[in-house]
């Protein structure tokens, strides 16, 4: 188990209703349930309203029909400009999944957040599933995190692979 991570208390995760044995999917947006977008990222410009935002939610929908116990943790950059009603009315058909989102502190990255959940709440079954590169780089030593191509995120057949084959290892 890696080190305890020492993300500042005031910038604690926004998370609820999570127990040891909840199976949690950690989520990004960008890249991962849509198109990483530069422009609109830079500009700090994200709409729902945008073609093709979310176009593959659809697909995270269908993976966890059978698995209604997964609740959903956010840890999209959208959770710095979007407060939880939003986040969870972003989630669509799985928003009743949503149990909160990851720490804002700076200096810290998006795996050490999901981290930071993991080891506060003892989270046994947990997947991620995001475009940063810090996912990227913790996934070549942890399976749980699964590292999307911004482009096709959770379109790559790899990708749903990965979160099936988490959900069928899930105990019943």
């Amino acid at each position: 188990m890696p080190a305890k991570l020492r993300i500042p208390n005031n910038h604690p995760p926004l998370v609820q209703g999570l127990t040891a044995c909840t199976p949690v999917l950690f989520l990004d947006f960008d890249g991962v349930v849509h198109p990483y977008d530069s422009l609109a990222i830079e500009s700090n410009v994200r709409s729902t309203d945008d073609a093709g935002r979310f176009c593959w939610l659809p697909l995270l929908t269908d993976a966890l029909a059978e698995h209604p116990s997964v609740r959903i943790v956010v840890t999209s950059d959208w959770r710095h400009f979007s407060d939880a009603d939003k986040l969870r009315g972003l989630l669509g058909p799985l928003a009743a999944r949503f149990a909160g989102s990851t720490g804002l502190a700076s200096g810290f990255t998006r795996a050490d957040y999901i981290q930071q959940v993991v080891q506060l709440h003892f989270l046994q079954h947990w997947c991620a599933l995001d475009d940063d590169p810090s996912v990227v780089r913790a996934a070549l030593e942890e399976p749980k995190f699964v590292a999307c191509d911004s482009a096709t995120g959770l379109s790559e057949p790899l990708v749903t692979a990965a979160v099936v084959h988490w959900l069928q290892r899930l105990p019943a």
